[in-house]
Order: structure tokens, then sequence, then C-alpha cells
């Protein structure tokens, strides 16, 4: 078939297994009925004992048909209509009328007629099959070429392996801590300790799963490597826009394993093809022997293109499957003869016949050989080790050892097998998952490892151990973990340069880490293409255009590739064009609209979908390589939508916001897409010159993508008007080696070099682009900047300039001018930082001083300074001091009048408890993300740093102790701003590895958010609580007191509660907000709670059982990992002899304290943890692609922060209703589970608001019923179904008569007169 160049899918199905188990499965029909017996098709219901033939005793039904025919030739005619529809010819009739005649029953006659008809080609297919007369001969082994053998064995663990617990900070490790706050109960103590030489990972010691040494040992050999954080990528994304950039349906078990194997992101080549396939594929049209191989089953990932005639050998992990020769009568295998006659109906055919008959009868033929050989083979191959091969994974792994071990008889130069073991979706009880599953593993890695290198034959393997997806790091409620996306995986054999670790292992598990999109879910660090380039590289194929086969995909993952060179000892390979430059690109391209006005949301909105991308690249690897003669590689990083409705309104698009003006006739877009261009540049810098040629290499870019390029245009975009600009941008980071270019570059550097140029910049022009560089210029320009934007860093310039600025900028500086300005500013917004100098302006300012100036002025403020001065006033105010001076004034008052009291506006109240100071000495930034303190003179430091004691600068790394913890803590006027999720937020403990604080909200958007500044402004990054619900059981309480003395109780009760958790819970660090509330107290329903204050108590009057209080610890952070932290030592410590310890301090405080005669009685508390949770105080969204809930944790889509109106809703009901209306009560459930961090019982402590109400009981009592037992179905659509009152679903379900008498009375209803038809129609309506 495949030299017809036809392709059939049922016949790809045909493998050694298959083939022999359906002729088996029709032989036992006959035989036995349907039954499991000699590989029949039926399921074992009456045990597995084997039968004679024509026992039907243990099936499930059997053929009974009977001849009407009393010839031999008439009966086989009948059954041959039956099966083949008379297309078996007059000759092969006849045969099998020979063999039908010669048995001595009717009943073993009809059974010949069935099994033997049942191989016929005429059976297996529609064709015709005109024999002859030649015995066809089995297809004959390739001979294998000089090229030697190798093979690749892959395991892949099906499920999901939760491979950062098999790969994991070593305890030894910094990073550990965040493992195991992040893990908590999931994180592992013991581990096997492996070294690591790789200083850009985060660990010098990593630990191993104690549970599959094996991998230490291979790795300790120097013959193993771990790719850490690897998984499926069309392109390498991050956090911002993986979700629009990345196709594929995420955490799916079938699509991220077809991924996995197929390594083809966009599957271009339209046969969903495997890797390994696809490396067959192109060794075997070199001439290599090549081979196929699934043990118990086959995987996509070594399926090859069919055009080839190559099928997947699959062979069982038990021996190879031969066909069963058994008696027509008895158990014996005693028919041998049978296969005579089924060689003569399968013969060589006439050229007339059928191609699909035609490849059957082959394909018998050729099986019935391969197993018969296979077989004698395997079974006659020892193995040295073969008492190691045990278990799941090690037999299979035996059988995979002898077909390697005779891989010269069987004539092969490349090996592909394909192994596989299930059990891995640790749902639940996900470290029990491991510590059952992996010894089996490591068993077969060991024995196979071993054999391998006892045979002489580990140089010749590569072995790869794979899993779909890793799993998330925080834990479920089920002590298990869910699907995530990047993973860790392990490869070994004896050319790999093993002992080393490759990939991007993470820098931290917190949410905050760049990889993290939520939950412990990390995007790969690196994708699936990075790992098997190398492994292509070493199994033969290094030709681009073969790797261009093997891997369509690899090109979009730039340069993050790993060669044979990196992975095996002897490797001599690199990717090309990675090994000499890189140089950011802009391009900006006009668009004619959005793909389609029918598309989903992702495919609407107007950017460069997956395969445009890849066009875009290859146009310009195509353009480079004509025009320069230079090798280079391409990738779009990321890219952006600008959208002008009209010529003075143009806004940035982000994801799926502002769909009207997508549908708007006039809005034009234009994308601008950050590209990356990697080359190897020749030795004249041709490429270097060609790609700086702006104008050159922009008219070749339109050309080539509208489609007005000469001849053919291979790499034309339908949807592309025109390309604006392909320019070269600066480089990420300075050159480490100048470069040797005589001619200077036409772009300016992005940051500076250590080394100074031979050669001055060729621009006589201002940039038209503020400097992004991280330090100000200590020099003033020698013209104007032409920027149409202002600077969002203050200029630090000794000379002022000569000219003002065009317009105000929207925020004030974050940082203020040393130099007095000759142009009055024009600012919306007061300085927060006090000025040097005083104002030159002649009018005084229309806004209020934040802080004081260091210097007076002569002309007094018509507003009070919030914040006292040090200094007296030249002249006296009209207004008096909100805060009282401590020094007095050098001129007296001006009034003439006494001041009375009442006449201020502003009374003091206090003196200020932060008096600001003149600083001796004021740094001009305080460095590593700090920043200054008028008010102590000091710059405020994040962890590691601390100031210095010469400048006060955030440069000293050895701290007093404390420092960090105790820095921000009751803070008043130094509380520190830092970005957060979408916005910037403020809180007393900075989060580890935040960048930057700042002294405003203001300051941190500017720096944060440049292109956003106003969202993030009105943007709240909210913060999270843990519920932590529990309940006293008091004795000795008196429950009849009065509603009001509950709630004193309720108070005092909080009260100590707060006051003893937060002092007796080592670690727990309660915070200014945290509290305690009273739920319920002696079966009264009630809110009343205690803050937390670490000067204080504030008693709070916000607004089950009998002897029962049922109470709720919240506390607040902005960080999950603090919580889980602190839910995890509260349910450390409130048990056992601590819990005593709290208990009786609570006890005495409530009778010492406490001002209600109830509570003085009491004599005993008894505690119980009910549940805990977590969740976010901000509006509720809908978590699609995760979660069927809604959510309030400020994790939503930028799109949704742009419109929130549209999108968020301020309650979990209501956002339920309106996003999963088919199942509201779903979404209110799911979200108790999803925010649920653990409970005492099986599940969350989840109220049905459906459990009162009224539904039809329709098919039982059909009446209006309430007992919470509603179905399903009503449930979910609970308005539509279901009713508040018994009247009302009686008559919205049983309107007639003498139904609604019966519906109303069977409720205990007042029993009607007439039904509410009749009454309705009597009344009028």
């Amino acid at each position: 078939m495949a030299q017809a160049s036809l392709y059939a899918p049922p016949a790809q199905v045909l493998t050694l297994s298959t083939t022999i188990s359906t002729i088996e499965g029709f032989f036992s029909l006959a035989r036995q009925g349907l039954a499991p017996f000699s590989g029949g098709f039926g399921a074992s219901v009456f045990g597995w004992s084997s039968l004679a033939a024509g026992d039907y005793s243990r099936s499930v039904g059997y053929l009974s048909f009977q001849f009407t025919g009393t010839t031999s030739s008439e009966q086989v005619q009948e059954i041959a209509d039956l099966l083949t529809s008379g297309r078996l010819s007059a000759d092969a009739l006849a045969a099998i009328a020979t063999a039908v005649d010669s048995q001595a029953t009717l009943d073993t006659k009809i059974r010949l007629a069935q099994q033997i008809i049942a191989t016929t080609p005429e059976f297996h297919t529609t064709n015709l099959a005109n024999r002859n007369g030649n015995k066809r001969s089995p297809t004959p082994m390739q001979e294998a070429s000089p090229d030697g053998y190798k093979a690749i064995v892959v395991l892949h663990l099906s499920g999901g392996l939760d491979s950062f617990n098999v790969l994991m900070p070593h305890s030894t490790c910094p990073l550990y801590s965040s493992y195991r706050k992040a893990r908590e109960i999931l994180a592992l103590t013991e581990m096997d300790p492996i070294t690591n030489s790789d200083p850009d990972l985060p660990c010098q010691t990593f630990g191993i799963h104690k549970k599959i040494p094996i991998l230490r040992e291979i790795y300790n050999d120097g013959n193993g490597i771990f790719f850490s954080n690897i998984g499926h990528l069309s392109k390498p994304v991050t956090k911002n826009n993986w979700y629009t950039e990345t196709k594929t349906h995420l955490f799916s078990h079938k699509t991220m394993e077809r991924e996995a194997q197929l390594v083809d992101a966009f599957q271009e080549d339209g046969w969903s093809t495997g890797v390994l396939g696809r490396m067959l594929d192109k060794l075997q049209a070199r001439g290599l022997s090549v081979l196929a191989n699934g043990i118990d089953g086959k995987g996509p990932i070594v399926e090859g293109n069919p055009a080839t005639g190559r099928t997947v050998d699959v062979i069982p992990s038990w021996g190879v499957n031969t066909l069963t020769r058994q008696s027509l009568t008895s158990q014996d295998n005693d028919i041998a003869s049978i296969e005579t006659l089924m060689s003569y109906l399968n013969e060589e055919t006439h050229l007339a016949s059928g191609i699909f008959a035609n490849y059957w009868a082959q394909n018998l033929i050729d099986t019935l050989n391969k197993t018969d050989y296979l077989s004698d083979l395997l079974s006659k191959t020892s193995l040295m080790n073969s008492n190691l091969f045990q278990g799941y994974v090690g037999k299979k792994l035996g059988i995979v050892s002898k077909m390697i071990l005779k891989n010269s008889e069987r004539q092969v130069n490349r090996d592909a097998f394909y192994v596989s073991m299930g059990g891995y979706d640790g749902h639940s009880l996900s470290n029990e998952n491991l510590d059952q599953n992996l010894p089996v593993v490591n068993d077969g890695l060991a024995a196979f490892y071993k054999e391998m290198r006892d045979q002489g034959l580990l140089d010749n393997i590569t072995f790869v151990l794979i899993s779909e997806f890793g799993r998330t790091i925080t834990p479920n409620s089920g002590l298990g973990s869910d699907h995530a996306w990047g993973g860790n995986s392990f490869v070994f054999g004896g050319e790999v340069d093993g002992g080393k670790i490759l990939g991007k292992y993470p820098e931290s598990f917190a949410n905050t880490d760049p990889t993290n999109i939520g939950r412990g879910r990390l995007i790969p660090a690196i994708s699936w293409e990075s790992m098997w380039y190398g492994i292509a590289n070493w199994f033969g194929i290094t030709d681009s255009k073969e790797i261009e086969y093997v891997l369509p995909n690899n090109g979009n993952m730039g340069c993050q590739l790993y060669s044979d060179k990196d992975i095996y000892r002897n490797g001599n390979s690199t990717v090309p064009g990675c090994n000499d430059r890189v140089v950011g690109m802009k391009l900006s391209m006009f668009i004619k609209e959005p793909s389609s006005k029918l598309a989903p949301w992702s495919e609407l909105l107007p950017i460069a979908q997956g395969m445009e991308q890849k066009r875009i690249c290859k146009a310009a690897i195509a353009k480079v390589s004509n025009r320069a003669n230079v090798t280079s590689r391409c990738i779009i990083v990321d890219q952006k939508v600008l959208v002008s409705v009209d010529t003075g309104r143009r806004r940035h698009l982000s994801d799926f916001s502002n769909i009207r003006y997508l549908q708007d006739v006039n809005a034009s877009f234009t994308i601008e897409a950050e590209v990356a261009l990697d080359y190897n540049d020749t030795s004249n810098k041709t490429g270097s010159e060609y790609i700086e040629d702006v104008t050159l290499f922009t008219a070749d870019m339109n050309s080539e993508l509208t489609g007005n390029c000469t001849g053919t245009c291979d790499f034309l975009i339908d949807n592309v008007a025109a390309v604006l600009a392909f320019e070269a941008q600066v480089t990420q980071a300075p050159s480490s080696s100048p470069s040797l270019s005589s001619v200077p570059s036409r772009q300016p550097s992005r940051a500076p070099s250590d080394t100074p140029s031979s050669s001055p910049s060729v621009s006589s022009q201002p940039s038209s682009k503020p400097s992004v560089s991280s330090s100000p210029s200590t020099k003033p320009s020698s013209g104007p900047s032409q920027s149409s934007q202002p600077s969002h860093v203050p200029s630090t310039s000794s000379a002022p300039s000569d000219q003002p600025t065009g317009f105000p900028f929207g925020n004030p500086s974050s940082s203020p001018s040393f130099l007095p300005s000759s142009v009055p500013s024009s600012s919306t917004g007061p300085s927060s930082d006090p000025s040097t100098q005083p104002s030159t302006s002649q009018n005084p300012s229309a806004m209020k001083s934040e802080s004081p100036s260091a210097s007076p002025w002569t002309f007094p403020s018509e507003s009070p300074s919030k914040i006292p001065s040090d200094l007296p006033s030249k002249s006296p105010s009209n207004r008096p001091s909100s805060t009282p001076s401590d020094l007095p004034s050098n001129l007296p008052s001006s009034s003439f009048l006494p001041t009375q009291p009442e006449a201020s506006s502003f009374p003091s109240e206090s003196p200020s408890s932060h008096p600001s100071r003149d600083c001796p000495i004021v740094p001009e930034t305080c460095g590593n993300g700090g920043m200054w303190s008028p008010y102590i003179c000091k710059c405020l430091c994040i962890a590691p740093y601390c100031p210095n004691d010469t400048d006060q600068r955030c440069t000293e790394t050895t701290c007093p102790p404390n420092y960090h913890n105790n820095l921000f803590r009751d803070c008043t006027y130094d509380c520190p701003w830092f970005k957060h999720t979408y916005s910037c937020v403020t809180a007393e403990q900075v989060p580890a590895g935040t960048p930057s604080i700042y002294r405003s909200k203001d300051a941190c958007c500017v720096q944060n958010f440049p292109d956003d500044i106003s969202g993030c402004k009105l943007r709240s990054a909210g913060f999270l609580q843990l519920k932590y619900n529990a309940r006293f059981t008091i004795s000795g309480i008196d429950c009849s007191f009065s509603s009001k003395d509950k709630a004193v109780a309720s108070a005092d009760i909080a009260k100590s509660i707060i006051s003893f958790v937060c002092d007796k819970v080592p670690g727990l660090n309660c915070r200014k907000g945290d509290k305690v509330v009273v739920n319920k107290i002696c079966g009264q329903n009630l809110e009343q709670g205690t803050e937390y204050s670490s000067s204080g108590r504030l008693r709070l009057l916000a607004g089950s059982v009998n002897e029962v209080v049922e109470f709720t610890i919240i506390l607040y952070s902005i960080a999950e990992s603090d919580l889980r932290l602190k839910d995890s030592l509260l349910g450390q410590y409130l048990q056992g002899s601590s819990l005593d310890i709290i208990l009786t301090s609570i006890l005495n405080d409530l009778i010492v304290n406490t001002s209600s005669r109830s509570i003085q009685s009491i004599s005993a508390l008894y505690y119980e943890f009910m549940d805990s949770f977590i969740q976010g105080l901000g509006l509720y969204y809908p978590a699609w692609g995760s979660l069927e809930t809604c959510l309030n944790d400020g994790n939503q889509k930028d799109y949704m922060n742009d419109n929130p109106d549209l999108w968020m809703i301020s309650t979990l009901e209501d956002c339920c209703k309106k996003y999963y209306s088919w199942d509201e009560i779903g979404c209110m459930k799911t979200n108790a589970e999803a925010t649920l961090v653990s409970s005492s019982g099986s599940g969350p402590h989840f109220v049905d608001p459906t459990a009162n109400l009224y539904y039809p009981d329709w098919g039982l009592t059909d009446t209006c019923i309430n007992d919470g037992n509603a179905p399903p179905y009503m449930k979910k659509q609970a308005g539509l179904w279901m009713r508040s009152s018994l009247m009302d679903c009686c008559k919205a379900y049983y309107s007639w008569e003498d139904g609604y008498i019966a519906c109303m009375s069977s409720g205990g209803g007042i029993v009607p007169t007439q039904s509410p038809v009749e009454g309705w129609c009597k009344s009028g309506t």
C-alpha cells in the first residue's frame, strides 16, 4: 500500500500481536463460543480453565449455525456466503470443502470451515483475491548496514509523575525551606543526596526519592542526566503570555500524553507521528535497518509516517504471541495441518486483485513467520541477570534486553522501544502513590542497567524516563497533588555525559517565582525539543533538514536546545545559529482585521498565531541566509496589539478585553512583536550590516509577508497589510567581548559595555525614545530629548534643563529635584518628598506639601503642613498648624485678635510621633531595592541587605537579628509598597523575592506598570485570609443568659483566644488585622470578634448546640504559602500538651477578666477542629481553564482587571449565577473544595442553599417536598426547578384541583378549597 501511496488506518493497527490476537479470537469463537479461552474475545465470567472444543458451558454466547446442504461443497458455500458475501473464489471453496469433507462429525466440519474462512483476505477485506498459484513468501529481513547498532528505550510513567518529589532540593540546600513551605504535607525529609556542580542551579546538593536509588547510582556513575522543569511548549512563554500563546489543552492527560510523545506542537506533518517514529523514517530512508517496538502496547512516540510501510511490532511482556494451533475436538495442539490450507488461501494474487486483500495476506504470512522466529529466538536467549527482571516494569525490560542482545541476529541498526506503566495520577495520597510505584520502576531499571553494563551494551543504548506532566507543588485536600505542567525527566546511557542537571530548576517554589502560574503549576523552562535534539544527534540525525523533519518545532525554541555535544561524551554537534551573536528585533506590522469574526475568543484577537509566528521567523531566516550567507535562528518572544479607532485614540489591547474594538469597522490594528534573532556571522560581518539596516530589512520582510515578492511567496500571511518596521534592537546585556567590527553599530546598547568602543557612535540625532538604563545620566544632554513620553526616572544632572517639560507627567516624581525649576511645575499631584530648595515660582502652590520644606520660605503657606518642621517659619501662618511645633516662631503672630480654639479648621490632636529630620546624608538611591526614610535618616532595606554605617545605603549583608522581621512592624509612615500580582500593595511583611520597595503606591506603579499606571493605581492587589474554623464545648456555662450578655461573653472569649493562640503558637507571628470571630454561642448565631494588636487588644462589635462555641481564627497575608504555614502551625500546636497549655490559659483568663457571670462559672474547655480555608478578599472572577468555579484570590487575568465592571462580581453567589448558571450549586461547592486547606472530616463544611427549597417529587410521592434530596439536575438549576414555599411549588407543578389539594395537604399546608387555576380564572387573571 505504501508503494501505491494508499493509507488504511485499519491496516496500521495490524501488528505482530494484534494480527495473532485477531485470528485466535475467531478460532476461539468457533471452538468455545464467546469466552476468554485461548485468546478468545469474551470476558472471564466463569474462570480461566481451558475447555475442549464444542464445550460452551462457560461462554456467554456461541455460534449456532446449522447446515441445510447435504454435501461438503454446499455446506462450505453456505458459511462462505455468510462470512464473505460470496467473495471466495471457486477454487478456494473447493479446497475448503475438501478439508471439511475429511472431518468425522458435523460439528467439527462447521468449526473447521468457520476457522479457516476467518483467515482469508476475502473475510478481512471487501476485495476479491484472484490467486496466481504461487506460494506467498515472507518479506525478507532487511540486512543491517555497517553503521552499527543503537537503541532508544522510552519508559513513560502515565498519569503525571510527581517528579518534584523525585528530584528535590536537599535539606542542606537553602531552597529546601521554600520547597517544604510550598509542599507542606507532601514535603519529603528523607532523600538520597546527589551533588550538582552547575553554579547556575540553586542547590549544590539535590535529593532523590529514597524509593528509586538506582537513579542516584546511575547519576553518580556519570551515566545519567536529569532534565529539570521540562515539558510541552509551542514556544518559550512567560507568566504574562502563556495563556494566549499556548494553544494546547494543558493539564489534560490525553492531550499532554500525546504532546509528550509526538513532540510536534502544530502537527505539521499531518500524520500525528511520534518523535522516535520520525527518527526511524529518516534513518530508513538512508538505508539503515530500523524497527519500532512496543512492549504490551504501543504509543504515538514510535509511530512513523505510514508511507514507509513500517508498523510497530508489539510484543507481550510474557513472550512473543504465536498462533495457538488447537484441535477441533480437544485441547491438544494438533492441527498444524491447517497451516497448509491457510498458506494456499493467502497465496500471491494477480494484479487485478484488490490491494487491501493482498496487504492482509502478506501481513498474515509475515506475522506467522516473524512471531514463530522471534519466539524461538527469545526462548533460547539467556540473560546474565535473568533473576532480577521481576515485577511489572522488570518483565517488560527483560524482553527489551533480549531484543537488544540479539540485534545482530535480527539484522537491525536502530531499535526504538516503548514501555509504559500507569498509576501515577496521585490526586490523593500522593506520597503513598510514589512509595508503592517507584520501587517497581527501580527494580526494573536496576536490572536493565546492570544487564546492559554486564553485556557491554551500555554504550549502545539511551534510556529516557518521562511523564506527560508534573504535578502541583501545593497539595490538595486529599493529601495529593493535581495536574500541572513542567516536571523532571531522566536520561541515561553508556555514552551519556552524566552526573549533571540540565534545564533550569526553579529558584523558588513560591507563587512569586516567574515560572509559577498558580498552585505550583510551573511553566516549563525547557521544551521536549530541548532534550530530544541531542538524542536525535546521537541516534544519527544531524543534517539540518532531517532535524527539521524529526523536530518540526525546534526553530520555535530559539537556542534553548541541547545538542549531542551537551548530552554525550563524544558528541560534536552544535545548534546552528547559536554560536555567535544574539540581537533583539522589533517587528511592527499593520494587519487587516481579526482572523475571523466567528472565531473563539483566543483566535478572535488580531495577534499572530503560532504558525504565523513561525512563518515570520522563517522569512527572516531565509532573508538573512540569502542576503548575507548567515545561519540564524528566530523566535517571536512576545507580542502586543495596538488598536486605533480614529487618529486621536490609540490603546493597548490586552488578552480578551474590549471586544467592542474588535467589532468596530473603523478600527485598525498594529502588532508590535519582540523578536530574538540568533545568528552565526561570517568573518566579514555582512550579517550584522544587513540585520542592522532597518530600511532594507523592513522592505524585504514587507515583500515576503505581504506577497509583493518576486517569484513564489513562500512566507505570505494573508492578514498582514504591511510591515512597518523590522529593526534591530539592542541586546539585553552587554557583550562579554568587544565587537570586532570596524563599523560602529547603528543602534545603541541597552546596557553599558565594560570595554569602550573603538569608534564613536555615528548617530547625529538624539534618541527618539527615553533611555532605559537603570542608572541616570550624570551630565546634561547636549540636545533636548525627542521622546513623546516623560522619563520614569528623575534626572540627577548637575545642571538644570533650560527647557521646560512639554507637558506634565501624570504622577509626581519619586525623587525630588536638587535645583529649583525656572518654570513652575504643572504636576497634578504633590511630591511625596520634601524639596531641598525653595521654589522660585512667584505664585504659591495650589497643592499642600506632603512633607515640610528643608528651607523656610518668605511667604506663609495657605494650608498647614501635615508634619511639623524642624525650623521656625520666617512669617506667621494665617491658619493654625494641625500639629503643634516644638520650636518658637521668629515673628509674632499677625493676628489682631486672640485666636479662638474653635476657629481652627485643623486643630492639633497630638504632637507627631514621626517628625521629619534634617538628615545630614541623603543618598541618591538606596540600592538593592531599598527605600529612603526621612524620619530615621536611613535606608529601609529588603533581605538580604541592611544599611551600612557610612551612607546608610542597602549594601550591608551582615544584619542585626530580626532586622527584616521587625522593620515594618506596626508601621504608620514608612509602610512599604511593592508589586504584588496585578498591582501594588502595602504590608508589614515584604515577601521573599520582592525586588524593590517604594514609599507610595504611585511610585510603585510608575516603576512596575509603566504602560498602565492608572490601572495599577485603581486596581487592588488584595490580601488573602486563612479562616481556621473550630469549636469549644464548655462545661459549666449557663446558656439561659440574654442575647446582650451572649454578645459580651462572645467578645471576651474571642479576646482570650486571639491573645493566647498568637502568644503560645511559636512562629504564628500574628499581625495587625488578624482576629478571632465567635460565630455561634449556645445555639445563637452571631458575629462577635476581637482583632489582634501587638500593643493591646481591640474589641470589635462586628456585626449547634448549647454549651458549644463555634469560632473562626482569621489571619491575613498576601502570600498563600505564609497562610498555609500558619495553618500547619495551628494544626500542630492545637493538640496534645501544647493545646492543654493554651486551653488552660484561655480558661483562666476568661474566669478572671470577663464581666459575664455565665462565663465566670465555666469549669472546662474541650477543643475540636472543624476545617480551614484560604480565600481572597477581592472581587470574584470566573476561574476558567483551571476550575469550574469563581475565586477572589486576586489572580484574575489582565483583561478582567482592565474592565472589572464587566467581569468581576462582589459575591460568590452572584458570580456563580452569572458564569456557571447551569450548575450554581456545583460552582459554590467547588469553591469550598478549592479553598479548603484541611478538614477534620471527609470534606469541607458546605451548606447547601437548596436544602430547604421545595421540589416536585415525581414518581414517588407526587407532591412537593423539601428534604434536601432533590435530584442533581434540579439542584444545579434551582432557580428553574425549585421554589421557596410549598404553595409556590404546588402551584407550579400540581396546579390541577386534586393534585394541588393533595400536594398542599402532604406538606402540612392549609388545604385549599379549589385549585389555583380555578381561582385565577375566577379573578380574571
